[in-house]
């Protein structure tokens, strides 16, 4: 999976994990936006993508890298593993 497709997916799961948690809180009846993001991203069934996170602490003087594989299965299957 390229790095913009990639970017792509993990953009859209982050909008549909804030679009459920704000119609949690909101009448999704009010908010054609939430509609919206829910009935493009149910066309998702499953994806699988390489990451790869950099974590600056600063009590430890080099950065820590991370990598691993993160998998998504509809309905709400998120699984990551390090590599």
């Amino acid at each position: 999976m390229t790095t913009v497709k990639r970017n792509t997916v993990i953009v859209l799961i982050l909008l549909v994990v804030s679009a459920l948690v704000y119609a949690g809180t909101q009448d999704r009846q009010d908010d054609p936006i939430v509609e919206r993001i829910v009935a493009k991203c149910s066309s998702i069934e499953s994806m699988r993508c390489d990451f790869s996170q950099v974590k600056t602490v600063p009590l430890m003087d080099a950065p820590q890298e991370s990598r691993g594989r993160m998998l998504y299965r509809r309905p709400s299957a998120l699984k990551t593993y390090k590599t």
